[in-house]
């Protein structure tokens, strides 16, 4: 008896995608007779495999995706989207980089923080829970920009936002203060992130960590960028950080998630060091 339009099936873990070779997707296919499958990758990074592997099975199948794609989409170009050994080098590298950041540059943060104090009450290093790799929260710290309080009126001023999306901006935030606005245009705010780093709650190169609140705004498809861990650049702070377009910022995250390489990351890395000289920051 053949399987009804409509019915779902599912593949066990042991035979999932990264796992499953045509002949066994052929094979699982006569013997449940299915006709005009449609497949329904779990993951943003599962879809060129299955690509890939569906169409090597000489069958009419469907693949569920989120956006319109074209047959001849060429998925294979990409490669597999951080791979073990790749993310294993990319912690040793966060790992070292941090460590020697936190060691040359903890007198620059002393007299950051020793600074912050003296402007205005509160603490000098701030932190609040963002969302991380698969949405896990971890704090997030930064030198305080802001009046003490400023979380509590960031509702009042959502009218104000600059950024079409979930995302909040405000380019003149009223919160901010004299000596904070110096520290966000070096961006010598986000210094105490290299502890996060250190940590493993982020990485030196990835998309920034959004508030919860944000995220809780994501449309499903936003939550891709979550695939990964956040970092301290990325290629939205290099290329268009003063483009007020949240889908922008989208697309160069996932299309940094998708094109990831450790080539990748050194060339962030050494284009953010001119933008931070140059006080792009803000």
């Amino acid at each position: 008896m053949s399987i009804q339009r409509g019915t779902a099936c599912d593949f066990t873990p042991q035979t999932s995608c990264r796992r499953a070779r045509v002949p066994q997707l052929r094979r699982a296919l006569r013997q449940r007779n299915c006709n005009d499958p449609l497949f329904a990758p779990l993951s943003y990074r599962s879809e060129h495999r299955s690509f890939s592997l569906l169409r090597s099975t000489d069958e009419n199948e469907w693949m569920s995706v989120d956006r319109p794609t074209g047959q001849d989409l060429d998925f294979e170009r990409y490669g597999e989207p951080m791979p073990r050994l790749g993310l294993s080098i990319k912690r040793v590298v966060d790992l070292l980089l941090s460590l020697i950041g936190l060691a040359l540059l903890w007198p620059l943060m002393l007299a950051i923080a020793f600074a912050v104090k003296l402007e205005s009450p509160g603490p000098a290093v701030y932190h609040s829970l963002r969302a991380g790799k698969r949405g896990r929260k971890f704090p997030c710290y930064k030198f305080r920009t802001m009046i003490t309080g400023a979380d509590e009126l960031k509702d009042n001023l959502r009218s104000l936002n600059q950024r079409r999306g979930p995302f909040f901006k405000i380019a003149d935030d009223p919160r901010v203060t004299h000596l904070g606005r110096f520290l966000r245009k070096y961006s010598l705010d986000e210094l105490p992130q290299l502890w996060n780093v250190l940590r493993g709650d982020m990485s030196l190169v990835g998309p920034r960590p959004h508030p919860l609140d944000d995220v809780e705004r994501y449309s499903p498809e936003h939550h891709r960028r979550l695939d990964v861990k956040p970092g301290l650049t990325g290629l939205w702070q290099i290329t268009a950080r003063t483009d007020p377009s949240f889908q922008t910022c989208m697309v160069l995250d996932l299309g940094y998630i998708w094109n990831w390489s450790l080539l990748l990351d050194c060339k962030i890395l050494m284009r953010t060091i001119p933008a931070v000289l140059a006080g792009e920051g803000q």
